[in-house]
């Protein structure tokens, strides 16, 4: 005699085999969320440090993000147009699965006013796209307040 479909226990063990791999898979994937989640506030604690220390130190503080390292620092921007930057001590990294924008450097420029302005140096930016394997946001900043934002 031709048995045809599956015994309860073959779907059972089935069942079972697919819960234990989704069980798995869930502390992977919010792996990968948290790290996003992580580098984005970092990315928008930066922009507003940036921004804070710019009002004040009444200066105009430049914010650099390197994108092929992940790399940040805040720097002291004298001379204007063609001028210089001194380091004030404000760096560090993003987790290495997380790439900044598709650019090399952003560059930001926070006057003493906390506004945003693009009329110094070369690659400035408003801007900072954050992505991972699976997603991407982009932390906008606002010219006039300097003020940064979230944009899935």
């Amino acid at each position: 005699m031709k048995k045809k479909g599956f015994s309860l226990i073959e779907l059972m063990v089935v069942v079972v085999l697919i819960g234990i791999i989704v069980g798995m898979s869930i502390p992977i994937v919010k792996s990968i969320t948290n790290k996003l989640d992580h580098a984005t506030r970092q990315v928008v604690g930066v922009i507003r440090v940036g921004r804070e220390t710019a009002i004040a130190r009444a200066d105009t503080i430049h914010v650099v993000f390197n994108n092929p390292s992940g790399h940040y620092e805040i720097y002291k921007w004298t001379g204007g147009m063609a001028g210089s930057s001194s380091a004030i001590g404000y760096k560090g990294d993003v987790p290495k699965e997380i790439i900044l924008s598709s650019d090399v450097y952003l560059e930001m420029f926070f006057l003493p006013s906390g506004a945003l302005t693009t009329s110094l140096g070369g690659s400035n930016c408003d801007s900072v796209i954050i992505e991972s394997q699976s997603k991407s946001l982009v932390i906008k900043v606002i010219p006039a307040t300097g003020i940064a934002r979230i944009i899935n």
